[in-house]
């Protein structure tokens, strides 16, 4: 028995309708997946920041303000209990939240 021309055509169609369903996902798993990288990547340098930051600070060498490309390290020195330290916050657009980093002086 075969299908007539309107079957086919309903099948062809649904068919095409999968093939492009499997490539929106296919394209929002790569989106996704780009962006986590990002993240990772921004982070990544975030963490580098902090530490040179309060590197510069320990050999009293430090700005206030310490930037590179989009990120943005901010000193500033804590004192509690006796004990000094110095926190650095480094923020950024690919930063999901700010990163924070204490030393104590």
């Amino acid at each position: 028995m075969s299908k007539s021309k309107g079957a086919i055509l309903l099948d062809v169609a649904a068919a095409a309708a999968i093939m492009v369903l499997v490539a929106l996902t296919l394209g929002a798993l790569f989106v996704s997946t780009l962006q986590i990288a990002d993240t990772a990547q921004a982070v990544t340098r975030g963490r580098l920041l902090a530490q040179a930051h309060l590197e510069l600070a320990s050999a009293g060498q430090a700005p206030d303000v310490l930037s590179e490309a989009s990120l943005t390290s901010t000193l500033t020195a804590l004192h509690s209990n006796g004990i000094s330290y110095w926190q650095v916050e480094v923020t950024g657009e690919a930063l999901p939240k700010p990163l924070a980093m204490v030393r104590v002086q």
